[in-house]
């Protein structure tokens, strides 16, 4: 399917907005008292839901199990590498390796999917053998009603599992708890990928890596037989994965291959490993064409019975049927002992043929099977597949590297949660630090960056690093500060012609835009905002050397297109991150205006370009200025709109044709204004660039007591429409949000009550928090 036939972003929003609203499930327990737990609540006012002791505690991450665990999908994968997700009851899922999401929210057919499992055998007089998950959680047996057919995925759900599993993620780690009082071996699976702060490339190998802590709980020796089983991920385009070969790695696993051309999406690899041991290999599984259940059965009756056999690998006559390999283990432990396996997954895809984006006609052919001629390259390249030639060399790599990726992984985790934050506030910021190692995020040969707005389950949604989406996201800038400025690069050097207009969707694979759309106010004034925080962070003059003209065109162009008079305001319509235009300056953007204006003075200065500095300086001024007597309505900020007397006549002369001949949304139009306006409300947005300026360290002319006050405002007014033709939207203000933006702007630490019961406008790109299920919120009144 084309990108042109998906949803729109709009859809995309109001369909994940609505999901997961749906899945909010209220905590359990007693009630819970006022944050204000010190002074009685005032008459007929309603009592938050945690206490002033809840909101500040310390303690551990909170665990899942049952049917609170069955959302949970943890990305193991590497940045721009893909992923394969741990869920909430220790198995895999969601196999989004090749270049393109793919996960389990779709009805599917009658073909398996890609599976991967562990099985337990313990010896003995009365063996017991089971798959080493959790219970299967009957809210997914039919996907909240998407699959008719019931859920076959991997063809091994219904095998034995153990009675409990206990889930806790701290990410990028993510436990589970496994055990049954019918085995005598408690089991804890650790899965994590390398996440290195400043190390992109170790950050960026496409792996799983899933380590099976087994401990004897009985007062008994015991001896099992440990397996593990992976389809083939590279299996080809042919019927019956008849193109895909399998080889065996001596001592170590088994490597999966295929026949397609070099060039071809379908050419790729992976491989299944046991680091540090020497499993018993069966490099092939029971090839049976036409039914993928045989090879799955033959073995479960093989480790069932302690019948495990192996063999070399492909052959000659069997080449058609559902194949895979597995590795055994062999181990006892004696009464209190334990012992970890770790368990390898590799993959590598080098060719992608998706383009959006660009000037250049999409490649045909179904997904996963395109191709050019043999001898052209494809279209472009992941990072990954210019450090390894394939996933037998990420396997070695990382076998060779384990315990230094390991230890310096778990530096960073332990950095992260041993700080003072709640447990809920760590929760928030490393779960969603996922989103990196998601398919969200892509990333070509030459190491540049390219993201979607989020995911559909088979399809990136809403191309291009979208400037005014990523424009909330933090991490990379933080974490990775290299990969953050390949979007600055991207955005000014790819996506912005000779005006200074940027095309707020970038091109995959990188190159010339079509500049036919509006630009984007918010996202590309803060994307010069995001030039002096990417050059604060780095410290490197000449790469502000080098972005300094192209910051200066882009800011130029706003100024002539949207500030035309130089009155300090964004008066002409201008479009923005809630895909429509405001007409007349408001709040949200004008803040934003004010940030890049202020952060342009600095660079001006430290360029040497004085002349700049004093224009850019003396604007910034007149903005502030203009803000606090124009825009401040002694509470916070609001919009003035406006559409006579502008550049930009459209408007005028629409409604100055309407008459009592006209249709009723014309007439509704000439009454009201331009649609979708926010006029005298309360946007939750409303000083998003204060809060840029502040968390940037840029100096800007605002009074600080005004914004305070705008914030104070937010977190009991409701933002309403003026016109009776705008829909409320689920990202505007309610009466729960105190915008993250505010919290920063009024010097609230993390743990003041009114920024934990806030909730983020924007969720696509994971760095604002999801905090309390809004089931179990309440309002914040005036007085609080």
């Amino acid at each position: 399917m084309s990108p042109s036939d998906k949803p729109t972003r709009r859809e995309f929003l109001a369909t994940t907005s609505s999901a997961a609203l749906g899945a909010a499930v209220p905590f359990a327990g007693s009630q819970l008292d006022s944050p204000a737990a010190d002074t009685p609540a005032a008459p007929g006012a309603e009592a938050l839901p945690y206490s002033t002791e809840e909101l500040f505690s310390n303690g551990p991450q909170r665990t899942y199990s049952g049917d609170r665990a069955a959302q949970i999908a943890m990305p193991l994968g590497g940045i721009g590498a893909g992923c394969i997700c741990l869920n909430g009851y220790g198995g895999l899922q969601d196999f989004s390796i090749w270049n393109r999401p793919a996960t389990t929210a779709l009805p599917e057919g009658y073909s398996g999917t890609k599976a991967a499992f562990a099985i337990l055998h313990i010896k003995g007089a009365a063996p017991v053998t089971k798959l080493v998950e959790g219970p299967f959680p009957a809210l997914k047996i039919y996907d909240q009603g998407l699959q008719g057919e019931g859920y076959h995925r991997g063809g091994f759900e219904g095998f034995p599992r153990f009675e409990k599993c206990v889930f806790k993620g701290e990410y990028p780690f993510g436990e589970a708890k496994i055990s049954d009082t019918a085995v005598p071996l408690d089991i804890t699976l650790t899965a994590w990928n390398p996440f290195i702060p400043l190390d992109d490339k170790n950050s960026g190998i496409p792996c799983a890596i899933l380590e099976y802590t087994f401990h004897n709980k009985s007062l008994r020796s015991v001896e099992y037989e440990f397996s593990y089983h992976l389809s083939h991920l590279a299996p080809g385009c042919n019927r019956d994965e008849s193109a895909s070969r399998n080889t065996v790695i001596p001592e170590k696993g088994v490597f999966l291959h295929n026949l397609e051309k070099p060039n071809s999406e379908g050419y790729g690899s992976a491989c299944l490993i046991g680091i540090g041991n020497r499993p018993r290999i069966k490099g092939m599984w029971l090839r049976s064409p036409g039914w993928e259940f045989d090879s799955l059965s033959a073995l479960w009756r093989e480790v069932s019975e302690g019948k495990f056999t192996a063999n070399e690998g492909s052959n000659e006559i069997d080449t058609g049927g559902r194949n895979g390999g597995s590795i055994l283990l062999e181990g006892a432990l004696a009464p209190g002992e334990s012992r970890t396996y770790p368990i390898l997954i590799t993959w590598h895809f080098p060719n992608c043929y998706l383009e959006v984006g660009g000037v250049q006609p999409e490649v045909k052919g179904a997904a996963g099977c395109r191709s050019f001629p043999e001898g052209t390259p494809p279209l472009w390249r992941p990072y990954y597949a210019a450090n390894w030639s394939d996933a037998r060399e990420v396997a070695l790599y990382v076998e060779e590297q384990y315990a230094s990726l390991r230890a310096r992984t778990v530096a960073f985790k332990e950095a992260l949660f041993s700080s003072t934050l709640p447990p809920y506030v760590l929760d928030a910021v490393s779960a969603n630090l996922g989103i990196l190692k998601s398919p969200t995020v892509l990333r070509m040969e030459n190491g540049d960056l390219w993201g979607w707005e989020g995911c559909f389950p088979d399809a990136g949604c809403c191309h291009g690093s979208c400037t005014h989406v990523w424009n909330y996201a933090q991490a990379f800038a933080n974490l990775f500060p290299p990969l953050e400025r390949t979007l600055r690069e991207l955005e000014l050097g790819r996506s912005m012609d000779e005006n200074g207009h940027v095309t707020f969707r970038s091109a995959l694979p990188e190159g010339p835009v079509k500049h036919d759309f509006h630009a984007a106010s918010d996202g590309q004034l803060g994307g010069i905002m995001k030039v002096f925080r990417d050059w604060q962070i780095s410290g490197d003059l000449d790469w502000l050397r080098k972005m300094y003209p192209l910051v200066k065109r882009s800011l130029d162009y706003c100024i002539r297109e949207w500030d035309p008079d130089h009155q300090g305001g964004l008066f002409e319509p201008h479009h923005n991150t809630y895909d429509i235009e405001f007409w007349g300056p408001d709040g949200m953007c004008t803040s934003i205006y004010l940030g890049a204006l202020s952060a342009m003075t600095h660079m001006a200065r430290a360029v040497g370009q004085a002349m700049d500095t004093e224009f850019y300086g003396e604007l910034a001024h007149r903005c502030a200025r203009f803000m606090e007597e124009q825009l401040f309505n002694g509470e916070y900020f609001q919009q003035k709109v406006q559409y006579l007397g502008l550049r930009n006549a459209s408007f005028a002369t629409i409604v100055a044709h309407v008459d009592e001949h006209s249709s009723e949304m014309q007439k509704l139009l000439k009454r009201e204004g331009p649609k979708y306006q926010y006029g005298n409300g309360c946007l939750s947005d409303g000083v998003i660039g204060a809060w840029m300026a502040r968390i940037y360290g840029i100096a800007t002319p605002l009074a600080h007591e005004k914004v305070k006050g705008r914030c104070r405002r937010s977190s009991s007014t409701i933002s309403r429409p003026i016109s009776a033709s705008m829909p409320m939207r689920n990202d505007q203000a309610t009466p729960w949000d105190t915008s993250p933006a505010c919290c920063c702007a009024l010097g609230l630490g993390a743990a003041s009550p009114r920024c934990l019961l806030s909730i983020p406008t924007r969720s696509g790109l994971g760095l604002n928090t999801k905090w309390p299920p809004i089931s179990s919120r309440k309002v914040l009144s005036k007085k609080d």
